[in-house]
C-alpha cells in the first residue's frame, strides 16, 4: 500500500469512528482490521504528516483552509449548537449564569454566588467541542478554549441558550 493510500485510510477511519479511536494502538488495530499492517513509528510519522492532533475526545484532523500555508483545526466531532447542549448543562446555565464575557480564547462565565462549581462540573461532564478545560471559583468560571473562534462560538451558544444579548459581552436580562 502506498503512503498516500495509507494516509487516506487513516483519515477515513478517524472520520468514521469519531470518539472511538483515542490512541495509536487503537488506530493501528483498526488499520489491521482493514488489512493495513503498519509499524508504530510509521504510524506516528503518518499522523504527524497528515496533521492529526490529539484532543480530549480523540484525534483532530488539521485540514487545509486554502492553497496557502494557513491552516485551521477541524474537529472530527459535531460542532457545538444550542440544541445540542446536554440537558443538565442547559438547566444549570439557565438557572445560575448571570454574565458571559470573552477575552481571546477564554470565556468567563459569572454565576450566582456559590454556583460556579456546579455549573463547571456540568461543563466538564458535557465535554463540549472547543473547550479544553474549566477552572471555577465561587461565582466565576474560566472556560479555556482551543482558539478564539472556538471561544466566540461557545460564548454565542451559551448566550443564546440563556437569552443573553450583546456580541462582546452578554449579561442576563430580567
Amino acid at each position: 500500500m502506498t503512503k498516500a493510500a495509507r494516509h487516506h485510510m487513516i483519515r477515513q477511519l478517524l472520520t468514521s469512528r469519531t470518539g472511538e479511536i483515542t490512541n495509536q494502538d487503537q488506530l493501528q488495530h483498526a488499520l489491521a482490521l482493514e488489512g493495513v499492517i503498519v509499524a508504530q513509528p510509521t504510524l506516528s510519522r503518518d499522523l504527524r504528516e497528515i496533521g492529526v492532533l490529539k484532543g480530549p475526545r480523540g484525534y483532530l484532523l488539521q485540514s487545509q483552509q486554502d492553497s496557502t500555508s494557513s491552516r485551521k483545526h477541524q474537529t472530527v466531532t459535531q460542532p457545538l449548537k444550542t440544541q445540542q447542549l446536554p440537558h443538565a448543562l442547559q438547566r444549570s446555565v439557565r438557572t445560575y449564569v448571570t454574565q458571559i464575557d470573552q477575552g481571546e480564547s477564554l470565556v468567563v462565565v459569572r454565576t450566582t454566588p456559590a454556583a460556579a462549581q456546579t455549573v463547571a462540573s456540568d461543563f466538564d461532564h458535557a465535554q463540549l467541542d472547543g473547550i479544553i478545560g474549566t477552572v471555577a471559583g465561587d461565582d466565576t468560571i474560566f472556560l479555556a478554549c482551543r482558539s478564539t473562534p472556538d471561544a466566540t462560538r461557545v460564548r454565542t451558544t451559551l448566550a443564546s441558550a440563556v437569552g443573553m444579548t450583546s456580541p462582546s459581552r452578554a449579561t442576563a436580562t430580567a
